[in-house]
């Protein structure tokens, strides 16, 4: 299995947070490891909410969403012109990749290869998102990876190679200006 989950951290909209916040969406047995001091406390909390909703994608519950019910253990911490962090929760590990402009989160199976994923501008589009992120992905594994898929109609994202007839776990995610894909392209997905 597969989650993601990207934040827009210049949407306008969204409401300023910082580590008091931390509470409303905290699991009783996570400790909230000290980060660098260039991560901002608004950042803390972005960087759990997104690892948080990727590991609920990954289990593909279909309950509502309560970031409180999943645990995240950070596991390490690196800087450069993007921080990186990575992560463990219950079946799943990952890791937040966050900047000034975004965080990007990535949850997937603790014995499956490394997931495929892109994020992409999507600002410009005239159609709605969902179809705009679906679009791309499509071209973006058929021109970088010489796969051709298909999205599966169904309200958990697949994708079916259109030769093999193979079926993948995918899962998507935008906010405003960015959308972002990921999948898993082997049998241990």
């Amino acid at each position: 299995m597969i989650g993601i989950d990207v934040v827009d951290l210049k949407d306008p909209t969204l409401k300023p947070r910082d580590r008091s916040h931390l509470r409303f969406i905290s699991h009783r047995n996570e400790n909230h490891n000290k980060f660098p001091e260039r991560i901002s406390d608004s950042q803390v909390y972005w960087i759990y909410w997104a690892a948080k909703e990727a590991v609920y994608k990954f289990h593909r519950l279909e309950d509502t969403f309560d970031p409180k019910l999943i645990e995240i253990q950070i596991q390490s911490v690196t800087s450069g012109p993007e921080v990186e962090i990575t992560f463990k929760s219950e079946h799943a590990i990952g890791k937040v990749w966050i900047d000034d402009t975004k965080a990007i989160a990535i949850a997937y199976g603790l014995k499956s290869q490394p997931p495929i994923w892109e994020l992409f501008d999507i600002s410009n589009s005239k159609s709605s998102e969902s179809a705009v992120l679906r679009e791309l992905s499509v071209q973006y594994l058929s021109s970088n990876h010489e796969i051709s898929v298909n999205f599966l109609d169904s309200k958990i994202p697949t994708l079916m190679d259109v030769k093999s007839k193979k079926t993948y776990a995918a899962s998507l995610s935008h906010h405003k200006r960015y959308g972002a894909f990921a999948t898993i392209l082997d049998s241990g997905s």
